[in-house]
């Protein structure tokens, strides 16, 4: 079935909003492991941060996110919502 295929995939994205940054980080399902995360207060982008709005910081933080999972050749992920989120 459809439906069941997008929890077949091995990569589950999560995202943590906080008032001042952001989180987003991939991990495996089956190992638990972290395969790469990327937070609004990295050095990389912090001087950015302090210029964008929002929405902007949020879709820097995936763009870099989506950098450093190209690398390691992952190619999908499932986005999980947190029940904070909801």
């Amino acid at each position: 079935p459809p439906n069941l295929a997008k929890f077949l995939k091995p990569y589950v994205l999560k995202v943590q909003l906080f008032s001042r940054h952001m989180t987003a980080h991939v991990i495996h399902r089956i190992t638990t492991r972290t395969v790469a995360m990327c937070d609004s207060r990295e050095a990389q982008l912090r001087e950015e941060m302090a210029q964008l709005e929002s929405v902007a910081r949020a879709a820097r933080v995936g763009e870099l996110l989506a950098s450093r999972l190209k690398l390691k050749e992952v190619k999908e992920v499932v986005f999980q919502m947190e029940e904070e989120m909801r």
